[in-house]
């Protein structure tokens, strides 16, 4: 899972690249700019999918049908989580000026990545996710496998026990939890406005 779901990165990427050069987009340091803003998102929408799917495959549903189901349901929030990022960029592309044509390139990279996540998260990751073999090819997959599943019960033991008791302890006394935060926010606030961080306003 790990795996399908880091491809998604450099599939996203190179199929940017494949549109970029007919709307004369090059690489410079503002279309590399624009590729580090379209990452995280680009991560998210394979992983949100990724881990929908792997929760049914924990429910004993074929591959294929976890596929499925886990691809469907994610559709919605995929598509609008994409669409929203999409609309928010488009202004970009309409500033007037030197600025605006320098900074059109911003949202037609960071576009065209979302686009090809999109169709890489919703159509190719649950291809490969729907084909996986029950069992690991060779004895290095098995023993790579073995640790990662040793690890994940680990993990889950945490949450399950560390993370979880900590949690409801803060739920619990959430007025002194509130309180924590907003004391927490103010002494940065503080430690920023004192002068000892400096800043530009430009």
């Amino acid at each position: 899972l790990a795996l399908w779901v880091t491809t998604a990165v450099p599939i996203s990427f190179l199929g940017a690249f494949v549109f970029l050069p007919s709307m004369d987009v090059t690489i410079n340091m503002i279309s590399m700019f624009a590729f580090i803003i379209a990452l995280g998102m680009v991560v998210d929408n394979a992983i949100i999918v990724g881990e929908n799917i792997y929760d049914y495959r924990r429910k004993n549903m074929s591959f294929v049908q976890a596929a499925i189901k886990g691809s469907r349901e994610m559709a919605k929030p995929v598509a609008f989580s994409v669409l929203t990022n999409i609309v928010a960029f488009i202004p970009l592309y309409y500033m007037p000026g030197m600025i605006g044509k320098a900074w059109k390139v911003i949202p037609l990279v960071v576009v065209s990545v979302f686009i090809i996540s999109w169709i890489q998260a919703m159509l190719v990751l649950p291809s490969h996710l729907a084909h996986t073999r029950p069992q690991a090819a060779n004895r290095l997959s098995q023993s790579l496998h073995r640790m990662q599943q040793a690890f994940s019960r680990y993990f889950e033991t945490f949450v399950a026990t560390v993370f979880g008791s900590f949690l409801d302890l803060c739920i619990r006394f959430r007025q002194i939890t509130v309180a924590v935060a907003i004391l927490i926010f103010m002494m940065v606030l503080g430690y920023v406005v004192s002068g000892r961080i400096g800043m530009i306003m430009a």
